[in-house]
């Protein structure tokens, strides 16, 4: 986010204001307008605080958004922030910026809605935690890497794992359980050197695990 269009956007309201008291008084600045403004401007921006500093300043104290995951729907990907809001779109070119968005999770959305708006909430806060709980025991405990997580319409997730193998889970239903009943089936019935032969593993239903293998 530029420092100077934020500026420019505070002065361009300030002027409005102003412009007919000689004294040029802060005291008549509506300060939730100029809030209302800047957050609609700058969907990057996660917290804004605006006081006034006698006799003629504003104090600007904004807290910017940090990028948890990517999300991307109908070929268009867009950093996400902790809240589900998504912020910023993604650019395909090889900045630095660009390699640290390829370190975050991926999440696409093949669901049948409506195009995304940044600043907008595009997943359920409880959904994502869940879904950042199922990516740390992945990597975590079960040493199982994540390409990426696609949500479709349903209550259906898909985690596509590294290894081309995909994991099916509910998150509207007990999602530790789905993890518990994965673990077993690994550690009982698949070594780590099996896992490139499976297709899916269906974790939604029933009190097992089920596996389904490559032709």
């Amino acid at each position: 986010m530029s420092e100077e269009q934020l500026n420019l956007l505070v002065i361009e309201k300030l002027e409005n204001k102003i412009l007919f008291f000689s004294s040029g008084t802060i005291f008549w600045v509506n300060l939730n307008k100029i809030k209302e403004a800047i957050l609609e401007k700058f969907p990057q921006i996660d917290k804004i605080e605006i006081s006034r500093n006698f006799p003629n300043n504003l104090d600007v104290l904004v807290t910017e958004r940090k990028g948890l995951a990517t999300f991307c729907h109908e070929e268009k990907c867009f950093i996400l922030d902790k809240e589900g809001i998504v912020f910023d779109p993604i650019r395909n070119d090889i900045s630095n910026e660009a390699r640290e968005n390829q370190l975050l999770i991926k999440i696409i959305d093949k669901s049948e809605t409506e195009p995304y708006n940044l600043g907008k909430r595009v997943i359920e806060k409880e959904d994502l935690i869940w879904l950042l709980e199922i990516n740390s025991q992945l990597n975590e405990d079960l040493n199982i890497p994540v390409k990426e997580f696609i949500i479709s319409s349903g209550e259906k997730l898909t985690v596509l794992t590294q290894e081309d193998w995909e994991l099916y889970f509910n998150l509207q239903e007990d999602v530790k359980w789905q993890l518990t009943k994965l673990k077993a089936l690994l550690e009982e019935k698949i070594p780590e050197n099996k896992r490139k032969d499976l297709e899916y593993i269906e974790l939604r239903f029933g009190n097992f695990a089920n596996p389904r293998y490559k032709d």
